[in-house]
């Protein structure tokens, strides 16, 4: 078993609060900061997800929300081409892609609009 998953639960045993349950879930290595950079997710047939802004990024992986139909789940691995918003007026990116694996997706509903936050882990470190 992994050393970052928490223990199965025991059968029986009342759910834990939702700040405990949050603090056994935490699995990140890095810390992250709310960096809005444009992502792009790509297939291995070479079909393009995006762009889409990042929600938040560190050395080992990043967040970005992306809308409901495009199947993305745990285990699927991409190429991840990050660049800094062109609103921004920087010229910083990985333009040859970095590769990635979904470890974490969410619904997220409400509105008119349903999207799915997806939690990437890099293969390799970022250094900004």
């Amino acid at each position: 078993m992994s050393s970052f998953l928490p223990p199965p639960a025991e059968s029986g045993m009342p759910f834990q609060s939702d700040a405990a349950t949050a603090l056994l879930d935490e699995r990140r290595t890095c810390s992250r900061a709310d960096q809005r950079w444009d992502v792009t997710l790509v297939r291995d047939d070479g079909a393009a997800i995006g762009p889409y802004k990042s929600d938040n990024i560190s050395e080992s992986g990043l967040h970005v929300t992306v809308p409901v139909g495009y199947g993305l789940a745990v285990g699927q691995r991409y190429e991840v081409l990050i660049r800094e918003s062109a609103s921004s007026g920087g010229n910083c990116g990985f333009d040859d892609g970095i590769y990635a694996t979904v470890v974490r997706t969410q619904v997220k509903a409400g509105g008119d609009q349903h999207c799915v936050g997806v939690g990437l882990r890099l293969d390799q470190p970022l250094f900004f």
